[in-house]
């Protein structure tokens, strides 16, 4: 007993707290040690393994190229050529014997792990192979002829059934060459089938990686993962499920460190991911955590065991110092601290000294003068607190239930409702999304929504849409065309959000998608059948017209005045149903998108004095006056004439038309820095402001132009916009009632873009 209480005096405290302080500082320090040497070493092997993974990947990529290379070689076989155009002309030169002789012979011997070497011609039919079993198969459906048309092409081929089947195919355009020029005379096509055994030696080359480490590769096959070679570990479990999967990442593109993450043995790795684009290849090179901490751990322990009795020797001394000079105030202060503990709240503790002790004894005297008032006042803060806790927990309750109504309110809508990270993946959907894409929500979790269900469109369309929500952090709505699950094409109207936090950083987007596949097809229907209709109606307006001419020449005898005026009215008629009907023909050319631009070199300006000269007439009779403002250098641009043409006699036309008498008309065309600048204005009767929105609208005409000419279309300016959006520019305008309008239009400096139709607009 007097040993205990000798023990716990406050001296022999102290010096134990201070021998127990040096300890936990020397282990704090042993700690920091080893974990910050434990920290580079794993660093150090991280980034090994990261020049690993990035040297493999690009093994594999110039192995591919290569593979690509000999491909291409082979499209420019003359012997192939030769045979191929035989064939095409129907020229007995080629024997198919002697054509595939040559493939077996030349061909399949060039390239290592070429299996089988295979042509096919224009329509897509194999006309010679290595195998003679594949003569006459149709493969037009096929990838690596639908895609090799145009360039180069290769792609992993995976086998389910046997993965050691698994096969790169590659092909080549064949064209027929004159001089030093390839012509547009597509020939068809050479393909090959080449097996693994190239990349799986760069895969399983063994350097650097010491026991426990190698190289993995996959694809993704139908939403799986299919690794392309056998682990170095039969015994090996599934693939681990867990959140940050090395090869998930990988073929996500992702390429990281992942230093705390485990294999498809369930085994604690360090794992480097890298994205091989040209195939869509994933690779993951690790290594076991084991075999880098074993490399360490003894020396690292030796040493800390040494550290730390320097530090404990070295606190002994200095804790029996401390211990005397700390202990011998406190016993007296603790003297002084019962007298008030007992209830003498009037006592007061003298001591002078100014260090932290004599602080602690005027804090004393100070608690003991405040204490009194403390009791008073604690009891009526108790319970104000108690009511402030009963209206916040009231309030939650009723968040909960506005909370539980939202999600039931978002679980029944018809649209589909998306959440995802800035990345695009999956962090929430509501049940319409299955009724849509045909995904569950289970299915979609974690996935980008860009691989599960988006269908492939310009590249432009997305990065207009990433950075209107990405770096402009604004909502983006527009239609859109994806993929259901069972590969059905669908359209939709989307809107993205992007959600800020409160330093306005994205952290999420909310995307809300519906369904407009039925009123898509109505529209085309009925743009469908203003089209037909349009077509049919030509011909019998066409007969009119020649008819009315003829009448009003006398060729079917001379007419008197009232009948030549009644003949001269049908053709005024007549010629506004033809008018009338190349318009719908062009508005259905342009919904259907069977439009073409042919772009030529021209110069801008003598199309809008062609133009001129044509409404000349019209501008004089109402003595109009026209004034026509051209840059000085006005450079050739790639035009379609037509279209441009079909923009200046609108604009034009239309500031004519509804300009009074003697009023003016201006045009102007003028050099920007990012384009041409194209300009008509006028002092005529204007837009009304509250129908200046649908200017642009088909069949619209603003109220005060019909009361005053009751002829018009109302499809002009409907064509100028599609024209002038299809051809990269904008049109915009300015106008007040009974002041006039400007419209101003806006080219790009490239010009216009090709584009394939089935008929110009007229």
């Amino acid at each position: 007993m007097i040993f205990l209480v000798e023990f716990m005096k406050l001296r022999n405290t102290l010096v134990i707290l201070f021998l127990i302080l040096g300890l936990g500082e020397g282990l704090s320090g042993g700690l920091f040690y080893y974990f910050s040497y434990s920290a580079t070493i794993e660093e150090n092997f991280s980034q090994n393994l990261l020049a690993i993974a990035e040297s493999r990947s690009e093994h594999i990529e110039t192995y591919l190229e290569a593979l690509k290379s000999n491909m291409v070689d082979f499209s420019s076989d003359g012997k192939i050529i030769e045979c191929l155009v035989d064939l095409k002309e129907n020229i007995s030169g080629c024997d198919q014997n002697e054509f595939v002789e040559h493939l077996v012979t030349n061909k399949l011997p060039a390239v290592e792990g070429l299996t089988k070497v295979f042509v096919l011609n224009t329509a897509g039919i194999i006309t010679a192979s290595t195998k003679f079993e594949d003569l006459g198969l149709d493969q037009k459906e096929a990838e690596y002829f639908s895609v090799g048309r145009e360039e180069s092409f290769i792609k992993i081929a995976v086998s389910s059934d046997y993965p050691d089947k698994h096969i790169f195919l590659v092909s080549a355009p064949i064209y027929q060459m004159r001089g030093s020029k390839k012509t547009a005379d597509f020939l068809g096509i050479v393909v090959g089938e080449v097996n693994l055994s190239g990349l799986e030696k760069i895969v399983k080359n063994r350097i650097g990686l010491d026991k426990t480490g190698e190289v993995l590769v996959a694809v993704q096959e139908q939403g799986e993962r299919v690794y392309l070679f056998e682990r170095l570990f039969e015994e090996a479990a599934l693939i681990n499920p867990g959140p940050a999967v090395p090869m998930r990442e990988a073929l996500f593109g992702n390429e990281l460190i992942l230093k705390n993450t485990r294999d498809y043995r369930d085994e604690p790795v360090i794992a480097a991911t890298h994205y091989i684009d040209l195939v869509d290849l994933g690779l993951v090179a690790k290594i076991d955590r084991s075999e880098i901490i074993g490399s360490y751990q003894v020396t690292l322990l030796e040493r800390m065991a040494i550290f730390e009795l320097i530090i404990l020797v070295i606190f002994l001394f200095i804790s029996l110092f401390f211990a005397r000079s700390i202990s011998k105030p406190l016993e007296s202060l603790t003297i002084d601290t019962r007298i008030i503990g007992r209830g003498n709240l009037g006592h007061r503790i003298n001591f002078d000294s100014q260090n932290e002790i004599g602080q602690l004894a005027k804090a004393f005297n100070e608690m003991a003068a405040k204490l009194k008032d403390s009791y008073t006042d604690l009891e009526s803060k108790i319970k104000e607190r108690t009511h402030q806790l009963n209206q916040k927990k009231e309030e939650s309750e009723r968040l909960a239930i506005d909370l539980q109504k939202f999600k039931l309110a978002i679980d029944n809508v018809s649209d589909q409702i998306v959440i995802t990270d800035v990345e695009g993946t999956v962090l929430y959907g509501n049940p319409a999304m299955e009724k849509i894409t045909g995904y569950t929500v289970a299915e979609s979790m974690g996935k980008k929504a860009a691989v599960l269900w988006r269908l492939p469109m310009p590249e432009d369309y997305y990065k207009k849409m990433w950075n209107t929500i990405k770096i402009n952090k604004k909502v983006f709505i527009d239609d859109i065309q994806n993929r259901r699950k069972n590969g059905e094409i669908y359209d939709a109207k989307i809107s993205i959000s992007p959600i800020l936090n409160n330093r306005g950083k994205v952290i999420f987007f909310v995307g809300i998608e519906r369904d407009i596949t039925k009123e898509k097809q109505i529209d085309r229907a009925k743009t469908e059948f203003v089209s037909l209709a349009s077509h049919q109606l030509r011909t019998p307006l066409s007969a009119i017209n020649w008819y009315a001419e003829m009448l009003t020449s006398g060729d079917a005898g001379k007419l008197n005045n009232t009948q030549k005026k009644f003949v001269e009215e049908i053709y005024k008629g007549n010629q506004r149903m033809v008018d009338l009907v190349n318009a719908l023909l062009n508005v259905s050319r342009l919904e259907l998108g069977t439009f073409m631009i042919e772009p030529k070199n021209c110069q801008i300006t003598k199309i809008a004095d062609d133009v001129i000269k044509e409404l000349g007439s019209q501008i004089t009779s109402k003595r109009q006056v026209f004034i026509k403002e051209y840059d000085s250098i006005i450079p050739n641009m790639l035009l379609d004439e037509k279209l441009i043409r079909i923009v200046f006699q609108n604009l034009l036309s239309n500031a004519i038309k509804y300009t009074p008498e003697k009023g003016t008309i201006k045009l102007e065309i003028k050099k920007k820095v990012k384009g041409l600048e194209i300009s008509v204005s006028d002092t005529g009767l204007g837009i009304p402001k509250a129908q200046q929105d649908k200017i642009f609208s088909k069949l619209f005409r603003a109220d005060n132009v019909r009361k005053t000419d009751t002829e018009g279309t109302g499809l002009g300016l409907y064509i100028v916009k599609s024209i002038v959006d299809q051809s990269g520019g904008t049109i915009k305008f300015k106008s007040e009632e009974d002041k006039g309008s400007i419209f101003v239009v806006t080219l790009p400096s490239k010009g216009m873009v090709k584009k394939k139709g089935i008929k110009p607009l007229t």
